[in-house]
């Protein structure tokens, strides 16, 4: 059986755009993603915790930082096939002040210590598929999330770019979510259409990374 790790933010949580609610298993990506590749060779695990960043600390939650929880996490779940990470949505609040490139750098330094923590425990190590993530609404200016602005948008808007040279640098897999998926009406959060794309994309790259067959 493979085992898949979705390490994300609340678009992997999956927190409903229309009342912050949360998309039951089956509506979410990570649920769709598992109904997709079954449930007898393929275990999905999800990891997604809201307001997590790459690696930059929120004073309002210490546990918000990706790469601060990481080893707790591949302790948690190892031995792992694949490692999906989407994440950098957070890292455009406009406390952090971060680049896309800063951001990207953020992916790169978790995938980095995914690899130092597989190397001392003497475990194969896992496959990376880095997913940049949607971008936000036209309208995330004047949205509830007050972190959020102009600035905010158009710097995701630069992610993808940047993550694809870490997918290079890294030996990893990668997938622009935002070819694919959008934000509803609260600006940033994915609708249920968009869970539901997202997750056949992404079941495609792994069907074709583990050599199997439709």
């Amino acid at each position: 059986m493979k085992s898949i790790l979705c390490f994300g933010d609340s678009n992997t949580y999956g927190v409903n755009p229309d009342d912050n609610s949360r998309f039951s298993f089956y509506y979410r990506w990570t649920g769709r993603l598992q109904s997709l590749l079954g449930f007898e060779k393929y275990h999905v695990i999800e990891e997604g915790y809201c307001g997590r960043t790459t690696c930059f600390s929120d004073d309002s939650d210490e546990m918000r930082s990706g790469i601060k929880v990481l080893n707790m996490v591949l302790k948690t779940h190892s031995p792992l096939d694949m490692i999906v990470i989407m994440l950098g949505t957070n890292d455009f609040k406009a406390q952090f002040s971060m680049t896309a490139k800063v951001s990207a750098f953020g992916v790169k330094k978790i995938i980095e210590k995914a690899k130092k923590y597989y190397l001392s425990e003497g475990i194969e190590p896992a496959s990376f598929l880095i997913v940049s993530p949607i971008g936000m609404g036209d309208d995330i200016e004047n949205s509830r999330f007050w972190e959020y602005g102009n600035e905010s948008k158009k710097e995701i808007e630069r992610l993808p770019h940047f993550l694809s040279i870490v997918a290079k640098e890294t030996g990893s897999l990668f997938f622009d979510a935002a070819t694919v998926a959008k934000p509803g009406k609260d600006q940033l959060h994915m609708t249920e259409d968009s869970h539901k794309n997202l997750a056949f994309s992404l079941f495609e790259i792994i069907y074709t990374k583990f050599d199997l067959t439709y």
